[in-house]
């Protein structure tokens, strides 16, 4: 009797969830598009047919979405954007594939060069987790020449295949210092890949779609515009969490005021996971730990960059948390200072994408030997062992290929000197870390420093510092 009382229950629940769903005032809910200061539609649209240019006419670019969710429990939260599927079409994370087609192929009577694939959300993922874009979204706001459902992918790539012979899959696949990323994107990539093969023995596929990091690593007019809003708010960040740090404070309450302001200025989130280190702590680079108590006399190493409408920067400072600096800790501040302005002075055009590191070492070897810190110049690599620069745009270590600057690429400059406990040196020098990262512009003449009202000098630094 429980029993049939229990399947009853079910059965009517499952009728009344069917009922609602079916009759969903969510289906005929407006789409609201999230990135209001952001990129126009037209923009993303002439970056597709750019793109599409630089292909051979028989081959196809397909692009996934970073994810599709993240199970954790029984909620899904959305993984970061795709900043290649953002670059060409603004649109935020959810299961898509966007085919990029080079010349013409003619669906139903619509001749078209690209296609976007799109998930049919049922009003149950509606309800849960908001309204996303559907066809006519796609084709009416963000400028598509035609969406299909993902269901329609295999067969359109059959056909397409007929009389193309490669195929180019964007950020595939990832690989590391470790190796081939797995995972279950990685999974889903390669079942793909094998089930075209089978079908198309003479295909070709490549890793990454020509021309499209060449197109992300020089930013225009509006990348620039973004970027520097979120340069403006990282900088009111840290300022704001300057001026409230004092000893006995914990890593993880700099890091709330920090992320506070960020949200509060109209960020979008953080670019990365946000490093604020302490201590003996800042002797690991990017230490994402944030749980200590910060004693006095201790130096903060604050790694921190926000995001707006998808663009992040990447910006650090070094302070001492009492306000002052030590006699040592500003003689290492003073060199690691020195060689990131030795470093900006070279990122003219034109110039080496590594001329910047080579200054900044040249720099930090000079002055580690000056100290007597280390013996050999080649020693340096046990104090300083990063590169100087990364490009800086959508992702916070952005697409680039160049190894010569060139107008429109946005790099940082981040030399660093730190020295842990047991260094071979006089122990008055151990568990000193100084990193200083600024973000520059390389144009036409100057260099342009993003950053620079942001303070940097030992003594500007000190004067912010627990003033609140």
């Amino acid at each position: 009797m429980k029993n049939r009382i229990y399947i009853s229950a079910i059965l009517i629940l499952a009728f009344a969830y069917t009922i609602i769903y079916s009759q969903s005032p969510y289906d005929s809910l407006k789409y609201n598009y999230p990135y209001k200061d952001g990129i126009s539609f037209s923009k993303y649209k002439e970056r597709r047919l750019r793109l599409s240019k630089f292909m051979s006419p028989k081959a196809i670019g397909i692009i996934f979405s970073s994810s599709f969710y993240s199970p954790i429990g029984n909620f899904y939260q959305p993984n970061l954007i795709n900043s290649n599927l953002f670059y060409l079409s603004g649109m935020p994370d959810q299961k898509s594939v966007l085919l990029i087609i080079p010349g013409n192929y003619e669906y139903n009577g619509v001749k078209t060069n690209e296609i976007i694939f799109l998930e049919n959300q049922s009003a149950k993922n509606t309800l849960w987790y908001g309204r996303k874009v559907n066809l006519y979204d796609a084709e009416g706001i963000y400028g598509f020449k035609k969406a299909l459902f993902l269901q329609k992918l295999e067969s359109i790539l059959d056909e397409l295949m007929i009389m193309r012979d490669t195929l180019y899959i964007a950020e595939f696949p990832l690989i590391t210092t470790e190796g081939i990323v797995q995972g279950e994107q990685t999974d889903v990539k390669l079942d793909f890949i094998s089930k075209l093969k089978q079908k198309n023995p003479r295909l070709i596929v490549k890793g990454g779609i020509q021309g499209l990091k060449l197109m992300r690593e020089s930013k225009d007019d509006e990348e620039i515009r973004l970027l520097k809003k979120a340069v403006d708010i990282t900088i009111k960040g840290f300022l704001a969490t300057m001026n409230a740090a004092k000893p006995g404070m914990t890593e993880y309450q700099l890091k709330a005021l920090m992320e506070y302001t960020f949200n509060k200025l109209g960020a979008d989130g953080t670019g990365y996971p946000s490093i604020v280190t302490a201590g003996k702590n800042s002797v690991f680079i990017h230490n994402t730990i944030n749980r200590d108590t910060i004693t006095d006399g201790s130096l903060v190493i604050m790694d921190c960059g926000a995001r707006y409408e998808g663009y992040t920067t990447d910006v650090t400072r070094t302070f001492p948390i009492n306000g002052k600096f030590t006699k040592e800790q500003k003689k290492i501040y003073d060199i690691v200072l020195e060689a990131a302005d030795s470093a900006i002075s070279v990122c003219y055009k034109d110039n080496s994408y590594l001329n910047p590191h080579v200054r900044a070492t040249s720099v930090i070897q000079r002055g580690l030997m000056e100290l007597g810190i280390i013996s050999s110049p080649n020693d340096f690599i046990n104090y300083f062992s990063h590169g100087t620069s990364h490009f800086i745009g959508l992702d916070v270590h952005d697409a680039g290929t160049s190894i010569i600057l060139k107008p429109g690429n946005v790099l940082t400059v981040e030399p660093g000197i730190y020295i842990p406990e047991g260094s071979k040196c006089d122990p008055k020098w151990w568990n000193i870390c100084v990193r200083i990262e600024d973000d520059v512009l390389v144009t036409d003449g100057e260099p342009v420093v993003l950053t620079k009202d942001l303070p940097r000098e030992a003594g500007d630094i000190e004067d912010l510092v627990g003033t609140e």
